[in-house]
C-alpha cells in the first residue's frame, strides 16, 4: 500500500510578505552591527597591545579604512597615544555614520540600502590597501577579508529580500481597476 502524499500548503500573501519583510530587516540590520564592532574591536585591539599580548596594535577588527589609515598612523613614528586618539575619534565617528546608515536602510530607505552596500565595497578596496600599502599581516588580512564576505553575503541577502517584496506584491495583489459602475470615486 502506498502512503499518501500531504499536500503541499499554498502559502498566503500575508505569511510570504511578513517573511520577507523580516529577512530584509535582519539582513539590512548587518550594518549597524558592523559599526558597533567597528568601535569594540579597537577597543579589544587596544586592550590586546596595551597589555602586551600582541607585539602591533591590532587593528583588523576595525572597518578596513581605519585599518589602512591606523596602520599608516602607527608606521609612520606618530606617539602611539595620538595614534590612538585619532583611531578612536575616527572609529566613533565611522561607527555612527554606520549605525545611521544601518537604521535607515533596515526602515528601507532605497538610498541608504545603496550606500550600505557601496560603502562596504569600497571598505574591501581598503582591506587590501591596509594589507598592500600600510603593512598589515597575513592574519589580519584573512580576519578582515572573512569579516567582510560576511558582511557583504548580508547585504546582498537585504538588497534580494527588499525586490522580494515587490515581487510578492506584484504577484498577490491585483492591479487597481476602473471604477465600476455606481461605485464612487474618492479622488
Amino acid at each position: 500500500m502506498a502512503k499518501k502524499k500531504k499536500g503541499r500548503k499554498t502559502a498566503s500573501y500575508v505569511t510570504l510578505h511578513n517573511n520577507a519583510v523580516t529577512r530584509f530587516q535582519k539582513a539590512s540590520r548587518i550594518f549597524i552591527w558592523a559599526g558597533v564592532v567597528n568601535f569594540i574591536g579597537l577597543i579589544i585591539g587596544h586592550i590586546q597591545f596595551a597589555t602586551g599580548a600582541v607585539e602591533n596594535p591590532p587593528f583588523y577588527f576595525c572597518f578596513g579604512i581605519g585599518n589602512f589609515l591606523f596602520n599608516i598612523l602607527y608606521y609612520s613614528g606618530l606617539d602611539i597615544v595620538w595614534v590612538y586618539l585619532i583611531a578612536y575619534f575616527l572609529s566613533a565617528a565611522l561607527t555612527g555614520v554606520a549605525v545611521l546608515i544601518g537604521v535607515f536602510s533596515s526602515q528601507a530607505k532605497k538610498p541608504f540600502i545603496y550606500a550600505s552596500v557601496i560603502s562596504y565595497l569600497v571598505d574591501w578596496v581598503f582591506v587590501l590597501l591596509a594589507f598592500f600599502v600600510a603593512g598589515e599581516t597575513w592574519t589580519g588580512l584573512l580576519f578582515n577579508g572573512g569579516i567582510h564576505a560576511i558582511i557583504t553575503f548580508f547585504l546582498v541577502i537585504a538588497i534580494y529580500e527588499y525586490y522580494n517584496v515587490f515581487n510578492i506584491e506584484k504577484r498577490f495583489v491585483k492591479p487597481v481597476s476602473e471604477p465600476v459602475e455606481g461605485e464612487v470615486d474618492h479622488d
